[in-house]
């Protein structure tokens, strides 16, 4: 089985996240049941052709019409330990989080945020100050680009800037 990548473990945390503003407190079988949901199988490919129907034989799906399947892979069946590590180390210093964004975001509530950007906001903070082996470059990058694929048109630059903020008063280096 393949390996998540931390930009994927990124993504799937913040899609996490995002869901748990709208459910109960953070608890770990919460993730545990999202990944089973949503993590059993990767995208596969499949070159398009008649209306036949093609079994996947010991997956239990059914694909059609196509000539045939280019790609199937199964991914892990626990939360990657990266994906695991994310979650549980935002969801446990959620006040410290909070309390950086509220510092470095003039004139924004925490509430007024979308949450998307709050929780990006949450995640990268958490990896500037408690993940010291990725470069902050990194962090920040990866945090931007995330913003312009799920933030709004003004994310990228509103993350940026409080990231690169954060960065500064935690003594990390570009």
């Amino acid at each position: 089985m393949g390996k998540f990548s931390r930009s994927r473990c990124r993504e799937v945390a913040l899609q996490f996240l995002y869901q748990a503003e709208f459910a109960e407190p953070y608890r770990p079988e919460a993730l545990e049941r999202f990944w089973r949901h949503f993590g059993p199988l990767s995208i596969f490919r499949a070159v398009r052709t008649g209306p036949t129907l093609v079994p996947l034989k010991n997956l239990g799906l059914r694909v059609g019409p196509v000539r045939r399947i280019t790609h199937v892979r199964l991914m892990e069946s626990a939360p990657p330990a990266y994906l695991l590590e994310l979650v549980s180390g935002v969801t446990s210093h959620l006040e410290e989080l909070d309390v950086f964004i509220v510092r470095y975001s003039e004139h924004w509530r925490l509430e007024r945020m979308t949450i998307v950007d709050r929780n990006l906001l949450r995640l990268a903070i958490y990896e500037l100050l408690y993940q010291p082996n990725i470069p902050a470059k990194v962090v920040i990058n990866e945090a931007v680009e995330l913003a312009k694929r799920c933030g709004s048109e003004a994310s990228g630059g509103f993350i940026n800037g409080i990231l690169d903020q954060v960065r500064m008063s935690v003594g990390r280096k570009v």
